[in-house]
Parts: C-alpha cells; sequence; structure tokens
C-alpha cells in the first residue's frame, strides 16, 4: 500500500487533480488503484493498482511522507499527513481493464 500512495501523490504537484484512488470488488479481492497517463505520440491510459483482502469503510488514505508509517485507511484528518480520497465502485468498469 506504501507503493501505491508513493506512486499516486506527488508533493512537488499536491493539487495534481489524479489523486483519486479508486476501489472495487473483484472476485473474492478487492482493487484499490488510481489512474495516470503516459504522454507518448498518444495518451495512454494506465491503471496502477493492487489487491487487497478486505473492503475499507474509510474514506481516506492517510500517508506520510515525513516519516515512514504504513498508509492507513482513516476518516479523521491529523496535521502533517497527506490523504488519498478512496472512492468505492460496486462493480469494475471496463476503463480499468478486468472483464
Amino acid at each position: 500500500m506504501g507503493s501505491l500512495a508513493r506512486l499516486t501523490y506527488d508533493p512537488e504537484f499536491p493539487e495534481e487533480s489524479d489523486l483519486t484512488l479508486f476501489m472495487f470488488p473483484l472476485k473474492k479481492k478487492w482493487i484499490i488503484g488510481y489512474i495516470t497517463t503516459l504522454e507518448l505520440a498518444d495518451t495512454i491510459y494506465v491503471f496502477n493498482y493492487l489487491s487487497i483482502d478486505n473492503e475499507t469503510t474509510k474514506p481516506f488514505l492517510q500517508y506520510s511522507l515525513a516519516e515512514y508509517k504504513p498508509p492507513i485507511f482513516t476518516d479523521k484528518f491529523q496535521h502533517g499527513y497527506s490523504y488519498l480520497p478512496v472512492i468505492k465502485l460496486k462493480s469494475s468498469h471496463p476503463i480499468f481493464g478486468f472483464v
């Protein structure tokens, strides 16, 4: 989860609009990830993700750049942390590449 948070959040551009994580069920697991783009001759959209065992009920992933603590799902804000919103979907969408 720490690697996903580090890939998603760029401290040089904290107001970037692609900081949202998407979460949805797939078989007996949950998929959480974010969409990024690669600017080549054409724009390519990539869904970076990982699978987790359990659904979260918390709407944010708390992440610290200053000290290493594993990211946690939370619904409370504390000073000194970055927060990535988690949008929970009822099911996968073709845009994510899972059929």
